[in-house]
Parts: structure tokens; sequence; C-alpha cells
């Protein structure tokens, strides 16, 4: 990547900036429009200039994962969102409320939190778009153009928007980049999809990316004909192959399945926990199933999925799979 002239580099920082800026101020003109919904809207805060001057990334999901990352997970219907995206946010806003001394507080920190952490991951998504695309090219046309696509594809706002797609991206293509390198680490490639599964439950799919390269690795070199290879070294790669991708799914599946088991314990076999008044007063007006109220998926088992997830999205927004054919 960094051996590409530094023309074609600030070329591709420029656009990145002026796309990003672009969807800033779209979503900073629109916002004054009234575009209520009956969404879940959150707790009522008083509104600061922060939140004033990004309302227009404070839509329909990221109301979710702001109050996830806020709050923790209190409703049922809050476990549909995966848990890295506002666990970073957290952390994050923490670091802000830290280094601001004061000037920065909770609810409103949150959100610059995730307007900076999307700019940076999608920033990052870029830069790994236009590697990839010049590793497999050796084009520099060719992968500043997938680069250009890519910044102004029409689903841009979702990556400023308090969104997991910036996010996932971000390590969905670092994972590729690993993958296709001849140095990389199968430990931390697995590491890094581990993550991205954590951000969405879509990122279960990347576990083909680990296949086909990773099957690239067993066939060997094209010159290398299949019919002149010794069948006991085949055979001996293959159940090599075998044992490290087993091994990679499962440390893959793995993260997912803690953040599974702790939150049916505290949805199914914990106390009611202490929480506040306002959160419990938000449950009981908008009738929502909290935490520490009997569930009906705590009997369920899942091998994939948290048992819980296509439960919760079923009930609460009809998603299935293949309902979008209903």
């Amino acid at each position: 990547m960094w051996e590409v002239s530094k023309r074609v580099r600030y070329r591709l920082i420029i656009d990145t900036v002026i796309t990003r800026v672009t969807v800033f101020l779209l979503q900073f003109i629109f916002s004054s429009f009234d575009f209520s919904t009956d969404a879940f809207k959150g707790l009522k805060e008083s509104e600061t200039w922060i939140d004033w001057t990004f309302r227009g990334f404070m839509r329909w999901d990221s109301i979710q994962f702001l109050h996830v990352a806020e709050h923790g997970y209190v409703y049922e219907h809050s476990l549909a969102f995966f848990p890295l995206f506002p666990t970073v946010l957290r952390y994050v806003a923490s670091i802000l409320e830290t280094v601001s001394t004061g000037v920065l507080y909770s609810p409103s920190t949150f959100v610059l939190a995730a307007v900076i952490l999307n700019s940076v991951t999608f920033f990052v998504s870029s830069l790994l778009i236009f590697d990839i695309c010049f590793i497999l090219t050796s084009s520099h046309k060719i992968s500043q153009i997938s680069t250009l696509l890519f910044s102004i594809n029409p689903a841009s706002i979702f990556f400023s928007s308090i969104y997991t797609e910036s996010l996932y991206c971000c390590l969905s293509l670092l994972g590729i980049r690993l993958l296709i390198s001849s140095k990389s680490s199968l430990f931390f490639t697995t590491l890094i999809l581990s993550l991205a599964f954590l951000t969405r439950s879509n990122g279960l799919l990347n576990i083909g990316y680990l296949l086909f390269y990773e099957g690239l690795r067993l066939v060997g070199p094209r010159t290398d004909r299949l019919w002149n290879r010794n069948v006991r070294v085949q055979f001996l790669k293959i159940g090599i192959y075998l044992i490290r991708i087993g091994m990679a799914i499962a440390c893959i599946l793995f993260a997912l399945q803690i953040h599974s088991n702790r939150q049916m314990k505290r949805f199914c076999s914990e106390p009611f926990p202490d929480i506040a008044q306002s959160l419990i007063e938000l449950g009981q007006r908008e009738n929502l199933s909290m935490i520490g109220t009997p569930v009906a998926w705590c009997t369920e088992l899942s091998l994939i999925y948290p048992p819980f997830y296509s439960s919760i999205q079923g009930q609460y927004w009809d998603v299935n799979l293949f309902g979008y054919w209903k």
C-alpha cells in the first residue's frame, strides 16, 4: 500500500474526506425535517449542541446502539443488536469524557464517540479497499475507482451514522487483507474475523473467505499439478487444513457464544437487577420485556447464533429466513 506514489495516496485521502463532509452536510440539512416514526426512542434527554449537530445520524437503530452503549442490555429487544459496536462506543466515550475534563458528558459523549469511531473506521476501510484491489490487480486506476465507488455508494449515510457498517466493514476488510498476505498469521486473522462476527450477524459469512484462501494454500502453486503429487502428503495436508479450519471457525464462534451465555444468564436465571428507575418506567411505558423477567427463549438451544437472536428478530421485527419474500 505504502509503495504507491504520494500523489495517489493524497488523492485517496481527499476523496474520502470530501465524501464524508458531503454526507455530514446532507444529514445536517435534512435533519430539520420531521421524519418521526414509531421506532424505539430511548430515554428523553435534553438536547445538547452535539445532539443538534449530528441528529441526522441519530435515527432508527442508532438509538438502539446508543442506548445499549450507555445502559447495557436492559430490554429484551436490545439483544438483537450485536455487542462489539456499543462496547467500543462505551470505551471511546469514556476516553472523551476523561480528556475533556467535564466539558463533555453523557449521553452526548456517546454520539460524538460514534461519529469519531465511524469516521476513522470508514477512512481505514477506504485504505484497505485500495490496498486489496492494488494487490489483486496491480492497477492504481482500478484501485482508485473501487475506493471512490465505496465512498459514494448509495448506503454511504449508514457508514457515517451510528450504525455498525463502518466498524464491520473495516474488520472484514482487514481480515481479507490478512488472508491475501503470505506472511499473515491464521490466529490473528481469526481474531479479526471473530470481532467482525461480534459486530454484525452476517459476519458469519466471512468464514467463506477463510475457507477459500486457506484452500488456495492447500492446493498450492498452479504449476504444481495435482496428479504429480505424493498422495500421502496430500492427505496429510488435507487433514491439517481441516484441523486448522475447524479450530479457526470454533474461535470465530466462541466470542459470540460467551456473549450469548452471559445474556442468557442475566435474562433467564438472575433476579431482577438494580437498574435506574427511569429505565424501569420506560420499559413499563413502552411495554418492553426487561431483564430479570421470564422470556420464551430461555429453554431454546442454538449452535451458531444466540438462542434469543432469531426469536427476538421474529417477535419485534417480523424478520425470519426468506421473510422478505412474503
